[in-house]
């Protein structure tokens, strides 16, 4: 297995790339913008013993460094997200935790950077979704994603003030 955990930072204008750091739990992790700054979920370590991580990461692309801001309940890895800019809350869904896919949602407040699980669950426990947020609406969709004995090619929409609701199920 491969596990590379460096952080490389490509300049667009130069065409060049910089070694600018190393990062524990690079595998398999959910990253995102946050104006300047680059937000990181978890992750997956091989060469600790297959440990997943607990943590999210913000990585200061001005001073090129990263620091915890949050702890999740349990290490978690191949988890999606929706990120509600008005609210300022991050909403991750399913992933794997302790090497067996979940159905969780959990949210995390980047005011106070607090993370909580939800009682809301996903109807069955998947990893790897496609993901969309529609502010408009409030809402999340999720796409199909990776599940055990399961297809995974369902459509779900999350309403965080009421639950997660099958759609439809995606052609073949």
């Amino acid at each position: 297995s491969y596990y590379n955990p460096k952080v490389w930072k490509y300049s667009v204008p130069f065409g060049t790339v910089q070694e600018v750091g190393t990062f524990w739990g690079t595998d398999r992790g959910t990253a995102f913008l946050d104006g300047s700054d680059i937000l990181y979920l978890g992750g997956y370590n091989p060469a600790a013993g297959g440990a997943y991580d607990r943590n999210i990461y913000r990585y200061s692309t001005v001073a090129d460094s990263y620091h915890a801001v949050a702890t999740l309940p349990e290490g978690l890895t191949r988890a999606r997200y929706a990120w509600d800019t008005f609210s300022r809350v991050v909403y991750f869904f399913g992933g794997w935790i302790g090497g067996q896919p979940t159905d969780h949602v959990y949210r995390w407040s980047t005011a106070t950077d607090t993370v909580e699980p939800l009682a809301v669950k996903l109807p069955g426990a998947k990893y790897e979704m496609g993901v969309a947020w529609r502010s408009l609406e409030g809402a999340a969709y999720l796409f199909g994603g990776n599940v055990l004995g399961d297809n995974g090619r369902n459509v779900m929409r999350f309403d965080p003030a009421v639950n997660v609701t099958r759609l439809d199920t995606l052609m073949a």
